[in-house]
């Protein structure tokens, strides 16, 4: 059974304990006279028999995919348990947005925080206009000047910490997470143009990672071997055989609201894959950063082979680069979710 089937599990058997309790606390509610002992007993102990089930398997999950528990219930890492994780050439930097937000960086032999002057409302309108001139669809030229301001919000601070170092991973959080980092500008862009203007990228390789938990499982694994394969791409998906609209009736209807692709808080797969366009350019894209790569074109799988089943299949852990090219969402379009 997979961790998601376990999961799947626990949560039928919590939300089974949480009616139950629901129909406790009404049963007991009750006047006297129209209380059934006898059922309120029995489901007393039904509510035992789920809790000794879930214990029994979030103790078979912990013990055979310990590295899914730790990473979707992380648990605090020490500053000194943080540095033994890192290398010497690198920084770990976590931000946190909120109405008052803070940007951490911890090196091998040095740690320290910052309170920043942005909130996260803030950071999200500055995200949004950088974004808005990424989009290959609109006709805004990328604001040089509000990508550098950006810069000197949340990385300045902590500049005397990641100093010399040649590698940030980084832990961004509320809108930042939908920014490539790279895009930040780390010098006065003032009279040159994108193509000389210092780019984070050009003075740091960056790695962005979900939690400091993941750095943990990611580093105690035995790191990277040098036979694995370079690169196993999934792009220019089919995600409706049967409904093929053009790319603008595709594009319209998708900039409704986007809570209407929802049902619940469940995403509605169907109806999001009837108004996505297709990708065909991604399958230019594929080859040409896996000839870069030298990977082979049997681990490129397009079309109809660019599916979930094969996603899944895959033994993604021998590949250096898994590579997807398609759509996303990202933070900032699912507000409501968030």
């Amino acid at each position: 059974m997979s961790s998601h089937n376990w999961c799947a599990r626990t949560r039928i058997f919590t939300a089974e304990a949480e009616r139950l309790n629901k129909s406790i606390v009404s049963a007991v509610s009750r006047p006297p006279a129209e209380r059934n002992a006898a059922a309120e007993a029995q489901m007393r102990r039904r509510v035992e028999e789920i809790k000794s089930e879930r214990d029994s398997l979030e103790g078979q999950l912990k013990r055979r995919f310990p590295d899914y528990v730790a990473l979707s219930n992380p648990q605090p890492l020490s500053v000194s348990e943080t540095q033994g994780l890192l290398a010497d050439d690198e920084a770990l930097v976590v931000f946190g947005l909120g109405a008052l937000s803070y940007v951490w960086a911890i090196t091998k032999d040095r740690a320290g925080w910052q309170q920043l002057s942005i909130s996260a409302a803030e950071v999200a309108k500055e995200v949004a206009a950088l974004r808005a001139a990424l989009d290959p669809e609109g006709f805004k030229p990328f604001d040089a000047n509000l990508a550098y301001l950006l810069d000197k919000q949340v990385l300045e601070p902590i500049e005397h910490l990641i100093s010399g170092k040649t590698r940030l991973s980084l832990v961004v959080d509320g809108a930042l997470t939908s920014l490539p980092p790279q895009v930040l500008i780390t010098r006065d862009p003032a009279g040159k143009n994108l193509a000389s203007v210092d780019w984070l990228i050009r003075e740091y390789s960056i790695t962005v990672l979900p939690s400091i938990a993941s750095l943990k499982v990611l580093r105690t694994k035995g790191g990277t071997l040098a036979g694995l394969k370079p690169m196993i791409g999934f792009g220019d998906p089919v995600f409706h055989r049967t409904a093929r609209y053009e790319a603008s009736q595709k594009v319209a209807k998708l900039n409704r609201s986007l809570a209407s692709f929802y049902r619940g808080a469940i995403a509605d797969t169907q109806s999001l894959a009837e108004a996505l366009p297709s990708l065909p350019e991604t399958a230019d894209e594929l080859r040409a950063v896996a000839k870069q790569l030298g990977a082979s074109s049997e681990d490129i799988r397009l079309g109809e082979a660019a599916n979930v089943p094969n996603v899944k299949l895959a033994p993604l852990d021998k590949y250096r680069v898994v590579y997807f090219a398609t759509h996303a969402l990202v933070a900032g379009e699912v507000e409501r979710f968030a």
